[in-house]
């Protein structure tokens, strides 16, 4: 289950990188921050002393629900005109200044697309770096230190390498530093019991509530492990410690040297997996070396190769390759109208952008460490990032990363990835085997792909009866054929049959999966024997498109896809008279809610049957997580059973005992 709320801090506001006025050069930025917060109020009080290069007018963002108390320029007070949560400043002449801005206010932002804004509360605060909270200028990344100041029982850290910390007087007080080039601090708070170790000069912590302490020894014995291999394989971490923070609100968010994450899923094994690996990968991109968003998120689809895939291939190669075999089905789910080019790709806003930027970001760099090989790869990796650290990198800088490690020239390779929404599809065209002497076979091959072509590696697999043999050809145009020297009789001839390329699975490769529902705009929801607003705040959960209700009636008359969604017996019964049939023997009868597709003279369906429609609710947290399933069975909020459905002949294999 991947984290479904997941947001680097840089995309959490919007326009805080604003362009210093002419005359003005932000840079060699240093803040120096005193931060008191009373989390029952929701309020903050603040003074930064920004240490700044330059001359004229300067330009901060702040806030506009923060009221500024008092600014001081070299000392002596100004007052500075405010236009919404801009402030501008007078600095004089070019040189050295400071600049005081004393600030207070309450915070309280809460949600924000698929993160949190800045949020004071008792149960818990963040202030996510550049979210507004803290006065920025022009200059992309800064240094700091920072003094925080919260009422006991709580404690507070940021971002940085810790300083002191002391408790008296009923407050907890600690200060934090940044010598590197940052994005600025993240703070949090709450009520946690804290764990530490150091390993090769970082400190790693837990900060964890009470009741879920026996986590932390786990979480520290695996943020060592990553830390480890990813310096190994990439680089120097760039940061002073790793921090994981308990979220008492359902996120997941990365930022440099810490990730908060939702507390209800730090004891499940894919948190203390995968999404741990991802998280902590991040320090290295996306953080260390930033996004150049407006040429495409290259990040996410790193992260996902060099963590999620990574752990699973680790575990086996059929991990791997069922991994790469769901990414490729993610794709065959989505409709042409969401596909994009990965140069269109952000951020995770919905479940449509995660196919593309996650997924087949992913599966560029899998095939990426197919045609240059694994040392290659790490290679350019590490030239990447030994180029890009602490700067804005975009998928040029890899090209040109991959490049010099390789000494092949990329640019088509690169260019038919980033700027096609589609995949090609592939056809095994013929498949003749001969005897052409002693021991000596002839396997020939004819293979075409649909238009526009790629330049495409195929990976081919001849079993014979000596074995396996693997080979890779080149298919540049519409067609080619190959033939292939045996030293034994060959018996099957398998095409990608690892899922190494990104391609259109053929449909016989494909099973009706519930995200082919949810990711359709033309679904339309049925609610049946349930409130109409219930129904509705449920599709709403599950939907990746807007929610269109129609009625049974009107159903039984169109071609749209279905949702119906209801209680038990009204559901089937609509299943029924719009010819999808009665519920499949994988979960009649079973489990208190039920959920499976079907398809009906071409037209699909989901149907969501709860014998308590009361229910509804708390599986709406659950079944996306599921959404590569066909059908599925849950018993009191818990996942029972799941499963998809068979698929048909794979065209792209022949078998010559055939």
């Amino acid at each position: 289950m991947p984290l479904r709320h997941r947001a680097q801090p840089i995309a959490l506001a919007a326009a805080l990188c604003l362009a210093a006025i002419p005359g003005h050069a932000a840079e060699q930025v240093h803040h120096a921050i005193e931060l008191k917060l009373s989390p029952s109020e929701h309020q903050l009080q603040a003074r930064d002393t920004i240490t700044l290069t330059g001359g004229g007018k300067v330009r901060f963002f702040l806030r506009d629900s923060l009221d500024v108390l008092r600014v001081r320029v070299d000392g002596s007070a100004q007052t500075v005109r405010r236009d919404g949560d801009q402030l501008t400043a007078t600095l004089g002449e070019d040189g050295e200044h400071t600049v005081e801005i004393a600030y207070a206010g309450a915070l309280d932002i809460g949600r924000q697309g698929p993160g949190l804004g800045p949020t004071i509360r008792p149960e818990g605060s963040v202030l996510p770096a550049r979210s507004g909270w803290l006065p920025r200028g022009a200059a992309e990344r800064i240094t700091y230190e920072i003094n925080l100041d919260v009422p006991r029982p709580q404690m507070a850290l940021a971002t940085g390498a810790r300083q002191s910390e002391q408790r008296s007087d009923g407050r907890y007080q600690a200060t934090y530093r940044a010598d590197y080039p940052s994005h600025g601090p993240t703070v949090f708070a709450g009520r946690y019991s804290t764990h530490t170790r150091t390993v090769n000069g970082v400190t790693l912590r837990t900060l964890f509530p009470q009741k879920q302490d026996d986590l932390a020894e786990t979480y520290l014995d695996r943020t060592a492990d990553y830390l480890g291999h990813y310096a190994r394989t990439i680089g120097a971490y760039p940061y002073p410690a790793f921090t994981v923070v308990a979220a008492p609100y359902p996120v997941g968010l990365g930022f440099e040297g810490a990730t908060y994450v939702s507390a209800r899923i730090l004891n499940l094994p894919y948190m203390k997996g995968r999404s741990l690996a991802h998280e902590i990968l991040h320090s290295w991109w996306g953080n260390a070396v930033e996004i150049a968003y407006d040429q495409g998120n290259w990040a996410e689809g790193l992260t996902t190769y060099q963590a999620d895939h990574r752990l699973a291939a680790a575990r086996s190669d059929a991990a791997g390759r069922e991994l790469r075999r769901e990414w490729l089905r993610d794709f065959a789910a989505l409709p042409d109208s969401r596909r994009q080019p990965l140069t269109a790709f952000t951020s995770k806003l919905h479940d449509a952008a995660q196919v593309t930027g996650y997924n087949k970001t992913a599966m560029l760099f899998h095939m990426l460490r197919q045609r240059l090989g694994e040392a290659t790869f790490q290679d350019g990796l590490r030239r990447f990032y030994q180029a890009q650290r602490f700067k804005t990198a975009s998928w040029q800088d890899l090209r040109a990363a991959f490049e010099a490690s390789s000494g092949q020239t990329l640019k088509d390779v690169f260019q038919q990835w980033l700027t096609r929404p589609g995949a090609p599809a592939l056809t095994l065209d013929q498949a003749v085997r001969a005897k052409t002497g002693q021991n000596r076979w002839q396997v020939k091959l004819a293979l075409s792909q649909s238009t526009p072509t790629y330049d495409l590696q195929v990976p081919i697999t001849i079993d014979t009866a000596l074995g396996p043999k693997r080979i890779t050809v080149a298919l540049r145009e519409t067609s080619a054929t190959h033939t292939i020297d045996l030293r034994a009789q060959p018996t099957t001839v398998r095409v990608d049959p690892d899922y190494d390329l990104f391609r259109a699975l053929p449909d016989s490769q494909v099973p009706l999966v519930m995200r082919a529902l949810t990711l359709n705009p033309d679904t339309r929801l049925i609610s049946v024997g349930i409130d109409g607003k219930a129904a509705q705040r449920f599709a709403d959960r599950l939907l990746d498109t807007k929610v269109t209700t129609i009625s049974a009636e009107a159903a039984t008359q169109g071609d749209a896809p279905l949702l119906v969604v209801g209680e038990t017996q009204a559901v089937e019964q609509v299943m029924q008279e719009t010819g999808f049939g009665s519920p499949p023997e994988q979960v009649a009868g079973k489990g208190d809610l039920r959920a499976w597709t079907a398809r009906a003279d071409g037209r699909p369906a989901l149907a969501v049957a709860a014998d308590d429609p009361g229910n509804l609710p708390r599986n709406a947290r659950l079944l996306p997580y599921y959404l590569r399933a066909s059908w599925l069975v849950i018993q009191d909020g818990q996942l029972q059973a799941r499963g998809s459905w068979p698929t048909g002949a794979n065209p792209l294999s022949r078998d010559f005992a055939e």
